[in-house]
Order: structure tokens, then sequence, then C-alpha cells
């Protein structure tokens, strides 16, 4: 079987470069999947498979939703979560959920910032060729500061 590296060496054609025309799968040299590997059984274990997560969020969520509005109705309270943690399981369990909270919102923006951060450069140097000094903290630093503004004046 042939690499890569040969076929682009036995082909003429320089690295990097795009390969014009199709190729014939059926008569290339290179490593592939046997015809008819894999039959219907095989496919429908593979669709199943990658709905097992979409299954087990439709099962998930509406229990979960349904207790977020029945505790909402009748707590109605500044706190929200910490409110029902406190009701539910008590003082001593809503206190360490609301630290986990916190710290879970704080990874959450952070995590947020930086994917903002990483596309806005991304974008700005593919589409505007635009190098930004700093790169992608840079951005995430406006990023977080466009929040911090919008929420300091209170802005809806």
């Amino acid at each position: 079987m042939a690499t890569r590296d040969e076929l682009v060496a036995s082909s003429g054609v320089v690295p990097g470069e795009a390969i014009a025309g199709d190729v014939d799968v059926d008569k290339a040299d290179v490593d592939k999947l046997h015809k008819n590997a894999m039959g219907l059984p095989g496919v429908l274990y593979f669709c199943l498979a990658g709905s097992a997560p979409i299954s087990a969020m439709l099962f998930n969520v509406p229990p979960i939703a349904s207790q977020a509005v029945y505790l909402s109705r009748r707590l109605t309270s500044a706190g929200g979560f910490y409110t029902w943690v406190r009701h539910s399981l008590g003082k001593r369990t809503a206190f360490q959920a609301g630290w986990l909270m916190m710290g879970g919102y704080a990874l959450f923006e952070a995590s947020l910032l930086g994917a903002f951060g990483s596309y806005t450069n991304s974008s700005f140097i593919n589409y505007a060729n635009f190098h930004m000094p700093g790169g992608w903290i840079t951005f995430a630093l406006i990023g977080a500061l466009i929040i911090f503004s919008l929420s300091y004046f209170d802005v809806r």
C-alpha cells in the first residue's frame, strides 16, 4: 500500500497545493475500508449509539425542568438556586451548593471569554488580515470590559 506522501510524490503535485480532480477510491492504492464490511445491524448500532446522549437528555430534562418550575412558583426569593437547595436539603448543603455554583459560573465565564477571544481573533486575521497585539487575550479582555460595562450601567 502506498502512503499519502508517495502518492503526492508520484503525481507531481507540489505539497500543500490542492489536487485537481476526483480520486477514484476503488482504484487508489491506499488503505480503505473493505466493501460490505458493515451491514445494516452495524449501521443501526452506530445510529443508536450516537442518539443515546440525546435520549438521555430527553428523559432527564423534563423532570429537572418540572422541579425548577415547582420551586420557582413556591419559593420566590432573590437567592434563587440557594433558596431552593436550602428549602430542600438544608442550610449547610445550600452553602456548599452556592459556592459550587459560583465556581461553575466563574469557570463558564472564563471559558466563554476564551472562546470569544479566540474566535474573534481568528475572524479578524482571516477576513480582515488584522493582527491584534496580544492576540486572543486582548479580545477576551475587551469582551470582559463590554460585559462589565453593560452590567455596571444596568443596560437591559
